[in-house]
């Protein structure tokens, strides 16, 4: 691949490292990285989605959020599904209200928080760090 395409890496979700031992067992000269797990919403256990195919929704057809989606859309679907995915989505949206100056919660906080409490949490957080910044950002360009 790298000599034929000039691809000096392979990134992918994590489902992949199963393949990519194959090419690494071939000897080829290329980089693997990985992508965290995304998750889809609206399901009774985390069911993992695939980054790059859109209308993948996990084994039982979840929800999936999508940036340029009317904020009371996305506002639904953050509180959908379980309380895994909802700690994942915080996870991200801290870190990205990190990045931004903005409020944000460590690990051990995020770790502590259940129920409709970490579902209200989350839904602030994602669309205050994440979705309407990446809104003003777009609103911007055009």
């Amino acid at each position: 691949m790298k000599r034929t395409r000039r691809v000096e890496a392979k990134i992918g979700p994590s489902t992949e490292v199963v393949y990519d031992a194959l090419i690494r067992d071939l000897g080829l000269d290329i980089g693997f990285a990985y992508l965290i797990d995304a998750y889809a919403l609206g399901t009774k256990q985390p069911e993992k989605v695939i980054h790059y195919i859109p209308n993948h929704k996990g084994k039982t057809g979840g929800q999936r959020l999508f940036l340029d989606e009317p904020l009371s859309i996305a506002e639904s679907k953050i509180l959908l599904g379980p309380e895994e995915s909802s700690h994942y989505l915080l996870r991200l949206a801290s870190i990205a209200g990190y990045h931004i100056g903005k409020n944000y919660l460590t690990k051990g906080e995020i770790d502590n928080l259940h129920g409709k409490k970490l579902k209200k949490i989350t839904k602030n957080l994602v669309l205050e760090n994440i979705l309407k910044p990446y809104k003003e950002v777009v609103q911007n360009e055009n």
